[in-house]
């Protein structure tokens, strides 16, 4: 996304399938339109599914330095350095760093401690994780996002914090298509 217009392309490679999603709005969030076109584009189309789940073991590490930052008490101590060296140089350029940690002091002030709601991880590509966080003095969630760049899967792209509030509607949740 750029000012002004938002976008997500999402690809199935077993069946060559492709989805461009586009809207005229700064950074719209895309992601899951994209995605739920695409799963039921092929599910229509009884398209092949994977033979043989990607790993990429950058994600692993993507996900659990992301989670040290977010339960830990120092939001730009170790846990964020490792975090921004792992991190694509867009992530900056995308949220900067003093917006970032406004983000966390935020979160941690609304939510409190956070810590990762078991079983709620998904996998809708290849290449992202999603999972879910309970604070200790709100009722809301947050769900985190993180997703790996694409010409470089050694190095995180993005990582999203959007907190749930539990009176409003859950929007579609995409199916990993892996």
């Amino acid at each position: 996304g750029y000012p002004g217009f938002g976008s997500h392309m999402r690809w199935h490679p077993a069946s060559g399938l492709g989805i461009v999603a586009l809207a005229n709005s700064s950074y719209a969030p895309m992601t899951l339109v994209a995605t739920a076109a695409l799963q039921q584009l092929v599910e229509r189309l009884d398209a092949p599914r994977h033979a043989v789940p990607v790993e990429l073991p950058t994600l692993q590490l993507a996900q659990d330095v992301v989670t040290d930052w977010l339960l830990g008490d120092d939001p730009d101590g170790a846990s964020g350095a490792r975090l921004r060296t792992l991190c694509a140089d867009n992530v900056e350029q995308d949220v900067p760093w003093p917006e970032r940690l406004a983000q966390w002091h935020d979160l941690r002030r609304s939510q409190g401690r956070l810590s990762v709601v078991s079983g709620s991880e998904s996998r809708p590509s290849p290449g992202a994780v999603r999972w879910l966080c309970r604070g200790s003095i709100a009722p809301g969630q947050v769900r985190v996002t993180v997703m790996l760049a694409p010409h470089d899967p050694t190095s995180v792209q993005s990582v999203e914090l959007r907190p749930l509030d539990p009176a409003t509607p859950a929007p579609p949740v995409a199916t990993d298509l892996t």
